[in-house]
């Protein structure tokens, strides 16, 4: 879960954040995590920032009380 290799939730604006807010990462992951949470997590036209994307949905593994959420639940903010 929460790998480039899965089907579901390949990317997850926690990591993405911590790698950024810890600034114990080198610049270079630091743009990268930058970059890649931009392209697949911000969706400017609408106005919304995702937790993670592809959501949970028939993912066999369990990643607890976030699968429960509905699939397109994200989190809308103004900017």
């Amino acid at each position: 879960m929460g790998s480039k290799e899965n089907s579901e939730a390949f990317i997850d604006s926690l990591p993405q954040s911590w790698a950024v807010i810890a600034g114990l990462a080198n610049p270079e992951r630091i743009a990268m995590a930058l970059n890649s949470a931009e392209e697949y997590l911000v969706n400017a036209k609408n106005n919304l920032v995702l937790l993670l994307t592809p959501p949970f949905d028939k993912m066999h593994l369990n990643p607890g009380y976030i699968k429960g959420y509905p699939p397109g639940l994200s989190l809308q903010v103004i900017f």
